[in-house]
């Protein structure tokens, strides 16, 4: 008997760019970027950023999917003094 693991997405948490190519044409540094999830969970359209994988990520879609996936939007984040702002 095999247990199901599912990885849960939370709102409030920072998920990491997996697509840094699409990044780069919008910002120099798309390492300081962060995805989070917008609470929604339907088909993605095309330029959308959406959230996947076992060790979830951040892609954007071209053309858009027929399946549903968790749909996120990025935001640059900067560290001062330890603090994390978004």
């Amino acid at each position: 008997m095999t247990k199901e693991t599912r990885t849960t997405i939370l709102r409030e948490t920072p998920y990491p760019v997996a697509d840094t190519a699409a990044l780069f044409k919008k910002t120099a540094d798309p390492w300081s970027c962060a995805a989070y999830w917008t609470g929604e969970h339907r088909p993605v359209r095309p330029g959308e950023w959406y959230l996947s994988g076992a060790i979830v990520g951040a892609y954007f879609s071209q053309h858009g999917t027929a399946d549903a996936y968790h749909i996120a939007k990025i935001y640059r984040r900067e560290i001062i003094r330890g603090m994390e702002i978004l």
